[in-house]
């Protein structure tokens, strides 16, 4: 094989040439890879050839392989790429190179996955933001409606202490009526001196009638309604206080005569005494203290 002499006498980076004799292998390589070739067994330098000189013998081959074999330039001698040797690692290097090739083919799947799956990733990253900005809405919304909860419950507690009760109603109700005659004195008096019980009706009816019998300047009248004809002709009255008066004298008789009203439901009784007290506030600041 014909190998141009200043390739092989002054190789450069990365030009390994072998090449043989009967007796011997003849190796060129760059000054940089002396290191190698200083550890293969037999080796001596040639400073004619400019080549280093080992034995020829299969031991001293095979190391030569082993250091450089996939290395070697192809204008090497046949002896080196046809050797059993050479072959087997021909065969290694080509099996490495399918390997290679198989395994950057998995690593580029393994990175359209990484790429899916990333993508994928970000948008469940997305997702749970998403959820995450939801529930701390509804948690705001929660403790507003918690805070709002408070303040009506806070609200209806105040009210509960303050609604009227059993004990305290009939004390509100004389309030209420003593206001709606501007706080007459007279009947302010009047309601101190009774209870709001099933008497009312019938106290409040005779109270009337005597303050009616005042404003006609007669006693003899002996009943309240023949006393209201005669204010009412009179215009002594108001149409709507003398409503208001025939309602007292009225539900008066429910109570005094309660053998004359069976049909009349008792449990009515309290609506009618406050009826009659209201209807009074109606009447009093018209009629003479």
């Amino acid at each position: 094989m014909s190998i141009d002499l200043n390739v092989r006498h002054f190789p450069g980076p990365g030009d390994i040439i072998l090449e043989e004799t009967d007796t011997e292998l003849l190796l060129y390589i760059h000054i940089s890879e002396k290191e190698r070739a200083k550890g293969i067994r037999g080796r001596r330098w040639d400073p004619d050839r400019r080549c280093w000189v080992y034995p020829k013998n299969e031991e001293t081959y095979n190391e030569i392989l082993s250091e450089f074999g996939d290395e070697l330039d192809d204008r090497s001698s046949s002896l080196a790429t046809q050797s059993p040797a050479y072959a087997k690692l021909k065969a290694r290097h080509d099996e490495l190179e399918t390997d290679a090739a198989l395994a950057r083919e998995a690593l580029e799947k393994a990175a359209e996955a990484l790429k899916a799956a990333a993508t994928q990733l970000a948008e469940e990253q997305a997702r749970v933001q998403s959820l995450t900005k939801k529930v701390s809405d509804w948690q705001a919304v929660a403790k507003k409606l918690e805070s709002e909860n408070n303040r009506l419950a806070s609200q209806l507690e105040t009210a509960g202490k303050a609604a009227p009760t059993t004990s305290n109603l009939p004390a509100l109700a004389k309030h209420a009526a003593a206001t709606a005659t501007g706080n007459d004195p007279a009947f302010e008096s009047f309601l101190k001196k009774v209870k709001l019980d099933n008497h009312f009706p019938i106290q409040v009816a005779g109270e009337l009638s005597n303050k009616i019998k005042g404003l006609l300047g007669n006693q003899s009248v002996t009943d309240l309604y023949t006393a209201l004809l005669a204010a009412g002709k009179r215009n002594l009255l108001s149409p709507d206080a003398l409503d208001a008066a025939h309602a007292i004298r009225k539900q008066r008789n429910v109570f005094a005569h309660p053998e004359d009203n069976e049909d009349i439901d008792r449990r009515s009784n309290v609506a009618r005494i406050y009826y009659c007290l209201f209807a009074a506030a109606l009447v009093w600041p018209e009629l003479p203290e």
